[in-house]
């Protein structure tokens, strides 16, 4: 039986220790959309409509009692690489104890390429952190408008 697998075992990966890195927690979610995003709408004009795309919702905060600043992020789904489309990432400080940072992401397939993932499908995040190592998010592709 591994360590990991006693009780001893789980108490000490309960235990905050230096080499445990920042452990994230995340309510973040992806919807498949085709909305155009502008950023002057006015009332009355329809909504442009774009290529089917993934609206991504953000919201991340650190526990524990580490401070780590998320710089970057790489997502794919499907196999395919997606890439930031209206919005731009922007870099995201996480304290323990602050609210959560929130930040709300369009992910596009590469030029020329049609979006791959369905509804279902699940979204895969690796993001670059100053402390530990990358993190990884998996989130299911919900319908648009849910």
């Amino acid at each position: 039986m591994a360590l990991a697998e006693t009780l001893l075992g789980r108490v000490l990966g309960w235990l905050p220790v230096p080499w445990s890195g920042v452990r994230l927690v995340s309510k973040t979610t992806a919807h498949l959309c085709t909305f155009g995003h502008p950023v002057i709408h006015y009332l009355g004009d329809p909504i442009p409509r774009m290529g089917l795309h993934i609206d991504l919702s953000l919201s991340l905060w650190a526990r524990g009692d580490h401070k780590t600043t998320l710089h970057g992020f790489a997502a794919e789904a499907e196999g395919q690489a997606l890439r930031e489309g209206h919005f731009m990432f922007k870099e995201m400080v996480l304290e323990p104890g602050a609210p959560l940072a929130e930040q709300l992401l369009v992910l596009v397939p590469p030029e020329g390429e049609a979006l791959l993932a369905r509804v279902g499908d699940q979204v895969k995040l690796s993001f670059d952190l100053t402390r530990g190592r990358n993190k990884r998010l998996k989130i299911t592709v919900e319908p648009e408008g849910v």
